[in-house]
This record gives structure tokens, C-alpha cells and sequence, in this order.
């Protein structure tokens, strides 16, 4: 969005404004559903591997340590917890992106009030 080492005008810093504004919008909604699909793999995933655990604590023929137990439902699930870890890191990555964007308006919008400022 930045031109290279040049002067932006008060023309180009408001455009600049206005679609890291836009970017912003959308990148809040996506946020939004990331964290939706987030929690609902997560969800999925725990009730899943709850389920498991308890299974495979009553089916036991002999006694498994609380690790073997965890292992053994881990492997069960290992569908969910790829979908559950894929759709943890598509959050932190919408979310960091949301960031960067936050900081482009500011920086914007500090160039916009300098040229008011500036009588510019």
C-alpha cells in the first residue's frame, strides 16, 4: 500500500485509509468464523476423545497407565485433533493478520491527522 520512499498525499493516505478500513471489516468477520469453526472442532474433538477414553478405560483387558489411555484415544481421534489443530492455527493466523492490518490504519490515520495538522 506504502509507495517506495515517496511523499503520500492527502489524496493517497485516505484511499489508503479507506481500503485497510475495508480490509479491516473483513478480516473481523473472518475472524468471527474462524473462531466459530475453532470452537466447534474443538467441541467435536473433546467430546470425541472423552468418549475414548471412557471406552477404552471399560473395554480394557488389562490395566493401561493414564498416559496409554490418552495415546490410545489420541490415535482414535487423530482426525478430529488434525481438524481441531488445523482450525486453531487458521484463528491465530486471521487473528495476526487482523493486527497487522490494525497497525496499517493507525499508521494511516496518523499520516492523515498530521496533515490536518499541517493544513495540508
Amino acid at each position: 500500500m506504502f509507495k517506495e520512499a515517496g511523499i503520500l498525499t492527502l489524496r493517497e493516505v485516505a484511499e489508503g485509509l479507506e481500503a485497510n478500513m475495508k480490509a479491516l471489516d473483513d478480516l473481523v468477520t473472518e475472524v468471527q468464523d474462524a473462531g466459530s469453526r475453532a470452537a466447534k472442532t474443538e467441541a467435536a474433538y473433546k467430546i470425541e476423545n472423552a468418549k475414548s477414553r471412557l471406552t477404552i478405560k471399560g473395554t480394557a483387558i488389562e490395566k493401561l497407565t493414564v498416559s496409554d489411555i490418552e495415546a490410545e484415544a489420541l490415535i482414535q481421534c487423530e482426525g478430529l485433533f488434525t481438524a481441531y489443530l488445523i482450525a486453531q492455527n487458521h484463528l491465530l493466523t486471521v487473528r495476526e493478520a487482523l493486527r497487522a492490518v490494525q497497525s496499517k490504519v493507525d499508521g494511516y490515520r496518523t499520516l492523515a491527522a498530521s496533515f490536518r495538522n499541517a493544513g495540508g
